[in-house]
């Protein structure tokens, strides 16, 4: 989990050293200026990066559903750590 960490805080970092706590007041001074620009580019490219670990993403369908696999492997994790520390009923 170290290289989502990683990307995770540069995103973070991203919204300055007062991180604005409250949503809709981050979204506004954030995002509401009118278009995509180049920090809005910055910030999608760590999306892009987080979800590209491991391979990436794949999607399965089982029966009427979709699942994904890869990616940033946060769901193997959780469920690592549930299983670690008993917290899943079986």
């Amino acid at each position: 989990m170290f290289e989502q960490a990683a990307i995770l805080q540069r995103g973070l970092d991203m919204f300055g050293k007062s991180y604005i706590r409250d949503t809709a007041r981050r979204r506004e001074v954030h995002f509401d200026h009118g278009g995509f620009n180049d920090w809005d580019r910055e910030l999608a490219a760590l999306t892009d990066e987080l979800y590209a670990l491991d391979g990436g993403l794949q999607f399965h369908r089982i029966k009427d559903s979709m699942v994904a696999e890869g990616g940033p492997g946060i769901d193997f994790a959780m469920l690592n750590y549930a299983r670690r520390n008993m917290l899943l009923p079986c």
